[in-house]
């Protein structure tokens, strides 16, 4: 994110965002960008006085993975300047551009499939059927009703589709590892505030590694993402998103799955009510625990398994100070013991007493 490009390029009020997509950008794809804030004024609502965009792609497919550039101008044509230059720009709303603030911070939103409404000049704009993918912010936190093009608050269930790395508002580069993981380790790695560098100025952010000008292909499994698998990739906390395979906290049908691949144990805490259809606690070698703790709630709305497959040690769901856990049927299986030889001998013959 370079929100001042205009002291290196000399065009006015221009910006730079860089980002990657984990699907093909095939021709005809649309992607809506704005940098008005969420719930700016009033909850739920849009602010409108900022650039909402609609970007076609009109040229080849840009395979997944691989980094996109665009410029935008206040004054002036959008552009896209890598891989290539095969995209058209239009307003959804009357505002020229994006222009993102080069002091106190913005942010901006990639959205799909929606109509952008602005009825009154109100700040009361909605984004009516599509959805929000992904948003960021340069100044390092999420504050909805500030009334401020500063500020934003976060449409509901993005907690784990934004980020707010870093604290600079003009110059801000992801420059973690780069090699290939699963794109759930991708999206934690760029929320890490670790793997990004503020800059002081345009030119130490061009010259900086890497040159995201450059369109690298970022690489990434195939993998899915597995709805319900306990990952404890940030905390042990299960009603942080992050902490899920999918970035989706368990859902009253979601089957939920804690096995010995986490990292952190798994706690329902706070005295919140955790919910989930069948759950499976299991493990085939180190510890693997749920804690239901702190007057806290665990429904869970099907079958509920702890298995041991193999090793020793101690495992299980534990239920800590006053704490209430519901299921329809709980198994607890250990894992198979070592076969035992059978031994037998043909038995000797009597005779029958007469």
């Amino acid at each position: 994110m370079n929100a001042n490009a205009t002291l290196c390029t000399g065009n006015s009020t221009e910006d730079e965002v860089s980002f990657f997509c984990f699907k093909d950008i095939t021709p005809g794809t649309v992607l809506d960008m704005t940098d008005n804030g969420y719930s700016f004024a009033t909850t739920g609502l849009w602010g409108d006085t900022e650039g909402t965009l609609r970007a076609v792609r009109t040229g080849p497919t840009i395979p997944a993975g691989q980094v996109i550039t665009f410029r935008f101008l206040n004054s002036g044509s959008n552009s896209s300047v890598s891989p290539d230059a095969f995209w058209s720009f239009t307003s959804l709303n009357g505002v020229q551009s994006l222009n993102l603030n080069s002091t106190g911070g913005d942010q901006i939103f990639f959205m799909q499939g929606g109509a952008w409404n602005n009825p009154g000049g109100a700040n009361d704009a909605t984004y009516s059927g599509g959805d929000v993918l992904f948003g960021f912010s340069t100044n390092g936190q999420w504050l909805p009703l500030q009334n401020s093009s500063s500020h934003s608050g976060l449409p509901l269930q993005m907690e784990c589709f934004s980020m707010a790395p870093t604290s600079a508002t003009n110059y801000c580069k992801y420059t973690g590892p780069q090699t290939t993981t699963s794109k759930r380790q991708w999206i934690i790695r760029v929320d890490d505030p670790v793997n990004w560098t503020s800059m002081a100025s345009c030119a130490a952010y061009s010259s900086a590694a890497p040159d995201w000008l450059l369109a690298p292909v970022l690489p990434f499994t195939s993998s899915a993402f597995v709805p319900g698998l306990w990952t404890g990739a940030k905390s042990v906390d299960w009603f942080d998103c992050r902490n899920w395979d999918d970035a989706r906290v368990p859902v009253a049908s979601t089957d939920v799955q804690i096995d010995q691949t986490r990292l952190n144990q798994c706690f329902v805490d706070g005295g919140g009510t955790a919910v989930c259809n069948d759950l499976s606690v299991s493990t085939n070698s180190v510890n693997t625990d749920l804690f239901v703790t702190n007057g806290s709630t665990l429904n869970c709305g099907g079958d509920v398994t702890v298995q041991r497959s193999f090793g020793l040690g101690t495992m299980g769901i534990h239920l800590v100070n006053g704490s209430t856990f519901t299921a329809t049927n709980v198994t607890l299986m250990g894992h198979p013991p070592s076969p035992r030889k059978v031994y037998s001998r043909t038995p000797t013959p009597r005779t029958p007493l007469s």
